[in-house]
């Protein structure tokens, strides 16, 4: 597990075990004080949350706990956000956006979550399985996959149509970073692939389908 995924893990247990106690300060959103007099239940979209909301007593321990963290893996700036049941209880950022410059974090700024998104997607999936929409049993690639349209089935090793979506949340579909990660040099994958740059994430399942796969699927954890 890599550095920014342990200190993601760590900080999201912290604020889980005491989110409980958090909401917005209610003095920070008293009558009169959001944009254009709008109430708390109807605060704008635009509305950009700033510390000051989240600067109260019982918020205190987390903040220190925050920056422990922060200083045992070197982290320079985090924003950091709790909700409870659909609601935002806690937003703030800490440390620099630009150390050099002396730029502090705010709620605003935004990171990437690197391999927190694996937790989302995780979640994100199971909750399809819950609908009944998506089965774990279900083939990602080939004819019959989720996947199925032509430009991702240009695969030469057939084993990618043996893959699950159960394979991929448990990362044994048979993948492995022997190529390199194509998330992290978009510059080499747009040439070799011919595109232009933002290059979209069908780009880069397309990217990686060139390569045969590095194990059979369902024999070998390799993550990424």
């Amino acid at each position: 597990m890599g550095r920014v995924a342990r200190f993601w893990i760590l900080l999201i247990l912290l604020l889980l075990a005491g989110s409980g106690d958090f909401r917005l300060s209610s003095s920070a959103i008293a009558d009169g004080n959001e944009p254009g007099g709008a109430s708390s239940a109807g605060i704008p979209v635009s509305w950009k949350i700033t510390n000051d909301y989240s600067s109260f007593p019982a918020c205190h321990y987390i903040d220190e706990a925050v920056q422990q963290i922060m200083h045992k893996y070197n982290v320079r700036g985090a924003s950091v956000a709790v909700a409870v049941k659909g609601r935002l209880v806690y937003a703030k950022g800490l440390g620099f956006a630009d150390a050099e410059k002396q730029v502090p974090v705010s709620p605003a700024h935004l990171f990437r979550i690197a391999s927190v998104s694996k937790l989302i997607t995780a979640v994100a999936i199971m909750k399809l399985v819950e609908q009944g929409k998506v089965r774990l049993d279900d083939h990602v690639f080939g004819s019959s996959g989720i996947l199925n349209d032509s430009i991702y089935r240009i695969y030469r090793d057939k084993r990618y149509e043996k893959i699950t979506v159960d394979h991929l949340l448990r990362h044994v579909a048979g993948f492995s970073t022997r190529y390199g990660d194509p998330a992290f040099n978009p510059v080499a994958v747009a040439k070799i692939l011919h595109k232009d740059l933002p290059l979209k994430s069908s780009d880069l399942i397309v990217f990686a389908l060139h390569y045969p796969l590095a194990s059979s699927p369902g024999h070998r954890y390799a993550y990424s």
